[in-house]
């Protein structure tokens, strides 16, 4: 926990990257669902 308060722009980076991600991986999982 204390590298959370060490460095909080990091882990907003980070989270903000984590985001990015899912919006773009959200959308595929839905196509190969929707495809199966």
């Amino acid at each position: 926990m204390s590298q959370w308060y060490e460095s909080p722009i990091k882990t907003a980076k980070s989270m903000l990257a984590i985001s990015k991600i899912i919006k773009v991986s959200w959308p595929m999982r839905e196509k190969r669902n929707a495809w199966m």
